[in-house]
């Protein structure tokens, strides 16, 4: 199963069928000839150690293998049922959220037996502090720019290092906006 692939849990999967057994399944027909008890086989019966009489025949390994698959096929409805339970819990807490569209890092959490729902708090609360880290850096960052001049767009701003930089053709050329940037200088 790929990592990003999701896995989608219908009802029908979860809940058990019902088998119904009509009496005529069970009781022979009148036409029918039934077996009696005499010409059903029985096996042969030895005394054991203790007196007690056993069949001679072991009984086979497909009882045994009966009760495995059973309890195999118990576990995957018991699995089936944790997460339909985790998916409606997902549903109810975060009822924006498509249980179906789900990052990749809860993916991996949830493989790894994280309940749905906390892996994608932990991704939300996660994110949340990615962006407010963001914000912070934003914010001090934006300390350190320099402020915007009076006028917007419409007029130039030069900063003395630049003015300094510049030939006699370009500070004659941009007098008048040097002279209006003078103001801003500390």
């Amino acid at each position: 199963m790929d990592e990003n692939e999701t896995v989608e849990i219908t009802p029908e999967e979860i809940e058990p069928k019902a088998v119904e057994i009509t009496p005529e399944e069970i009781e022979p027909k009148a036409d029918e000839p039934s077996e009696s008890a005499e010409s059903l086989p029985c096996p042969d019966l030895t005394p054991s150690e203790d007196g007690q009489t056993e069949p001679a025949v072991e009984v086979d390994d497909g009882r045994a293998a009966l009760e495995a698959r059973i309890a195999s096929l118990e576990a995957e409805l018991a699995e089936r049922d944790r997460r339909f339970a985790e998916r409606e819990e997902f549903c109810r807490i975060f009822p924006d959220a498509d249980p179906d569209d789900l990052p990749t890092e809860v993916i991996s959490l949830v493989k790894s037996g994280v309940p749905m729902a906390a892996a994608y708090a932990l991704h939300r609360h996660l994110r949340q502090l990615e962006l407010s880290q963001a914000l912070q850096d934003n914010k001090r960052n934006s300390r350190t720019v320099p402020a915007a001049v009076e006028g917007g767009d419409s007029e130039p701003y030069f900063s003395a290092d630049t003015v300094r930089a510049m030939s006699r053709a370009e500070v004659k050329d941009n007098f008048s906006y040097i002279l209006s940037s003078m103001k801003h200088w500390n």
